[in-house]
């Protein structure tokens, strides 16, 4: 939910349930499974008559479950319309230690770009690479691609993720006996503005 200024200022929360994996096979983690976040942003659109638009929020992640695992991560966006295509850059690092491991800092870079189809169709996909400052080689690769469209008021998205993550090699996203996490996904969403 969120609701938004005419200044551009907007605030919102989220909530969703979640699994997250744990050491034993087909087990999940039993103390992470809902996630909570509060967050603020800002957004303005053609700035200095650029046509450049830009998005920045703080979102804090909330784990009731397991609190020592919270953190605070910081999105940022620019995007342009060129004709029916819209190219969004993306930088997000986490402020505070991510999921409270001491000393890890991540960075996520990624390009969101979309086109305008036929009959009110959206083609949309993202290539990022999240990278992390730390002991751990714990970076990996992440996309998808997606079309969406408006339906009696409804933004309908079908969308297909992926990520290079190989098992075993990452216990921060998936046990090898346990890996649940990193497998692909198809995610239908729909979402509303009043």
């Amino acid at each position: 939910m969120t609701w938004t200024h005419s200044s551009g200022i907007y605030l919102g929360y989220y909530a969703a349930n979640n699994l997250f994996p744990s050491s034993v096979k087909n087990v999940d983690n039993p103390d992470i499974n809902a996630i909570y976040g509060p967050y603020v942003g800002y957004a303005t659109k053609d700035i200095a008559g650029s046509g450049i638009n830009l998005n920045s929020m703080l979102f804090q992640y909330v784990y009731p479950g397991d609190t020592d695992s919270n953190y605070l991560e910081m999105f940022n966006y620019v995007d342009k319309q060129f004709g029916s295509v819209n190219i969004k850059l993306e930088y997000s690092p986490t402020i505070t230690d991510w999921f409270g491991v001491e000393g890890v800092q991540s960075h996520n870079v990624a390009i969101h770009p979309s086109v305008a189809l036929p009959y009110d169709f959206i083609l949309s996909g993202s290539l990022g690479r999240q990278m992390f400052e730390s002991q751990f080689d714990a970076d990996w690769t992440h996309w998808n691609v997606g079309i969406s469209r408006n339906v009696f008021g409804y933004n309908v998205d079908v969308r297909y993720h992926d990520t290079d993550i190989k098992v075993g090699n990452n216990d921060f996203y998936g046990f090898e006996s346990n890996n649940q996490i990193v497998d692909s996904r198809v995610v239908f969403g729909v979402s509303k503005s009043f």
